[in-house]
């Protein structure tokens, strides 16, 4: 069982544009996300929500805090 692969996605947030406008964006171009520097991200395990939490940092990496499970149907 512990062989079984997860895919396991992080949501930090999202932004609608147009085409032209993404291909306008030069390098180290920002993209202001819908989501609070403090909100909560969402934890997706093969494509289902399954979490949420909230970002942290451990020196030069970035971490998932869960913060609530999603209960299941």
């Amino acid at each position: 069982m512990y062989d079984i692969p997860v895919e396991v996605k992080v949501v930090l947030g999202s932004k609608m544009m147009r085409i032209k406008d993404v291909l306008r964006m030069g390098r180290n171009a920002l993209i202001e996300l819908d989501t609070k520097v403090d909100g909560e991200v969402e934890l997706y395990c093969n494509n289902k929500l399954v979490a949420y939490g909230k970002i942290l940092a451990d020196g030069d990496k970035l971490c998932v805090e869960i913060t609530r499970l999603v209960k299941s149907p």
